[in-house]
């Protein structure tokens, strides 16, 4: 899969308990997506968090915004 190979090629190690911890213009910069938006990262979130117990985090400006006021 490209994406795991991406991530493996900018230093991230995907061993189990690892939370990587992107923002949404460097995921799109790694692992382009026609999509460009935080959703379109679901599908590698899941897959990393089943396969390699890992987990994956792309922000945007949007939803550190929600964050905060939490």
């Amino acid at each position: 899969m490209h994406d795991i190979q991406a991530l493996k090629d900018a230093g991230y190690s995907l061993v189990a308990g690892e939370a990587i911890v992107l923002d949404l213009k460097s995921a799109l910069e790694l692992m382009p997506r026609d999509r460009k938006r935080v959703d379109a990262y679901k599908s590698l979130a899941d897959y990393l968090n089943k396969e390699f117990d890992c987990t994956l985090y792309v922000t945007s400006q949007k939803t550190k915004i929600k964050e905060d006021k939490q």
